[in-house]
């Protein structure tokens, strides 16, 4: 397992994606799923850095795994924000009018749409998100 300790701001996003993309290249993913895992990454970080945090920074700390035999990734996300599950959001209705719909919830509903498998825990006053992605 490859984990990166990072304080949670805007300027650390491109080390967060670099972090990822490197461990991704040394897999040897392809070119679509490694884009599918870098919005993911995207919309993952950027919750915590203005939800968690409030645009204010944090710590923040994410793993990532691969299990070879079956081509699976898994990433984990944690931050020491107050306590809030992201899958408990209901799904937007993406059928009404960007204009008219509340904001909020589409940067999971993408999350939840891309990968296999996504699960939440508050472990030792941590948020945990926990995603998953079988590669080809």
């Amino acid at each position: 397992m490859k984990e990166l300790k990072t304080f949670a701001d805007e300027s650390s996003m491109d080390d967060v994606q670099a972090f990822v993309e490197e461990e991704l290249s040394l897999l040897g993913c392809d070119p679509v799923f490694m884009n599918e895992i870098s919005l993911v990454v995207e919309e993952v970080y950027i919750n915590i850095i203005h939800y968690a945090y409030e645009d204010k920074g944090g710590d923040a700390v994410v793993r990532l795994d691969s299990d070879m035999s079956s081509k699976t990734l898994t990433l984990s996300f944690t931050d020491k924000g107050p306590e809030f599950n992201p899958l408990l959001r209901e799904e937007p209705d993406i059928d009404e009018p960007a204009d008219t719909r509340p904001i909020g919830g589409l940067g999971i509903f993408l999350v939840r749409k891309i990968m296999d498998e996504c699960a939440y825990e508050r472990k030792d006053g941590c948020n945990v998100l926990t995603i998953k992605k079988a590669w080809k």
